[in-house]
């Protein structure tokens, strides 16, 4: 069930993208975030819904037939995530030895279904005064835990200590336990109806950005500390910025360095003839535009990429991504 709420999240904002207004005030439901979270991903789908912008991406994109497993859910406990969903906090912990996947997710929820659902293959335990629901999920060997906040508020965990990752969440409740250090971080994202925010320790050392590989970017990578992205649709744009944070200015003036030279480079790359012969035309527009368009600044520790996207040019991307081959 959490991958189903983490997959769902993936193509939210592709589907239901819309304008948020801004807001310097952590969501409320970020005061169930605990204070060992290291990465978080949040979405608010009721913000992003309504949106003609999205409703024109939904027709051009292919018609999506969930599978048996997800019609069989939304038999069951009536919830539908495209319906059903507002908001959700993803949630990464450090955590050892193992590593638990948490979410909290708002919206409208029948309770007496949705319990009637996870008794039919799993258990209920009670704690801290809420019954916690323990479900195995053979297809990838870890249970999933489950649990009411209030009537429209539920939390998921997943893996080995899922069960007592809620137990830890109902004993805390809706307390302000985010570091200062992320609650800043998440201010500066939060008028956003899409954003992540995550503490980085080590990067992988592989890393490629638009299929170039550099060993400099790789090094300077693995300076950075911080990072977050926000998406925001604003009538026929979609602004994104993500921030990379690093351990001194010095590393962050070579990493900002590092990407406009890596923007030189894919701008000669694309400039190749053969290159654009084997794109489709409307692929390499969208290149040419983000090429153009992407805008890298330092300001300090931080190195900022910021970028925006018509709603033409998503279109199209998305008309050429999902016509087969050869038509």
């Amino acid at each position: 069930m959490i991958a189903v709420v983490v997959a769902a999240t993936g193509v939210a904002y592709w589907r239901y993208g819309t304008h948020a207004a801004q807001s310097d005030v952590v969501p409320e439901l970020l005061l169930y975030v605990p204070a060992d979270a290291k990465v978080i991903v949040y979405l608010d789908a009721a913000a992003l819904r309504s949106s003609a912008f999205a409703a024109d991406l939904i027709a051009l994109g292919p018609s999506q037939t969930p599978d048996r497993e997800y019609l069989e859910f939304v038999q069951a406990t009536g919830f539908d995530f495209s319906r059903d969903l507002d908001r959700v906090v993803m949630i990464i912990r450090q955590q050892t030895p193992a590593e638990v996947a948490l979410a909290v997710a708002e919206g409208k929820f029948d309770r007496a279904r949705i319990t009637a659902y996870a008794l039919r293959s799993g258990k209920a335990a009670r704690a801290n005064g809420a019954d916690i629901f323990e479900i195995p999920q053979p297809s990838s060997g870890k249970n999933v835990a489950l649990t009411f906040l209030d009537e429209g508020r539920i939390a998921l965990a997943q893996g080995v200590g899922g069960r007592a990752a809620l137990e830890s969440l109902l004993q805390r409740g809706r307390e302000a336990s985010l570091v200062p250090a992320m609650r800043e971080r998440i201010v500066r994202v939060s008028g956003s109806p899409i954003f992540a925010v995550g503490q980085l320790e080590k990067l992988p050392d592989n890393m490629a950005v638009g299929g170039v590989r550099s060993d400099q970017l790789n090094n300077m990578a693995q300076n950075i500390r911080w990072a977050t992205l926000g998406l925001r649709p604003e009538g026929e744009v979609v602004q994104i910025a993500a921030d990379g944070e690093c351990d001194t200015p010095e590393n962050a003036h070579q990493l900002a360095g590092t990407f406009d030279g890596l923007q030189l480079l894919a701008q000669s790359i694309l400039s190749d003839p053969k290159t654009r012969a084997r794109l489709a035309p409307q692929v390499v527009t969208l290149l040419d535009s983000v090429l153009r368009d992407l805008h890298v600044s330092q300001d300090g520790v931080r190195v900022r990429l910021t970028l925006q996207l018509t709603h033409t040019e998503l279109r199209d991307a998305l008309r050429t991504s999902t016509t087969p081959a050869g038509r």
